[in-house]
């Protein structure tokens, strides 16, 4: 979920950004076309969960993402 996403964003060694912070960056990103809203089953009350699908390829990102790991 982006609340899920934004959390795990906010608190990696070396971001200095709040967990808000990221999750509006990740939403301003659905909004501008890079990533696509995918609401989710609603779970209780509120508004339904959701999450983000980027519109682009992410091989390069999961290879360079493999490589820093090495």
């Amino acid at each position: 979920s982006v609340r899920t996403a934004a959390s795990a964003i906010a608190g990696a060694e070396g971001v200095d950004l709040s967990e808000a912070t990221v999750t509006r960056i990740l939403y301003e990103l659905a909004e501008s076309g890079v990533a696509r809203r995918v609401t989710q089953e609603r779970t209780g009350q509120g508004r339904p969960p959701s999450r983000l699908e980027p519109r682009f390829p992410t091989t390069v990102f999961r290879r360079l993402f493999a490589l820093g790991a090495e």
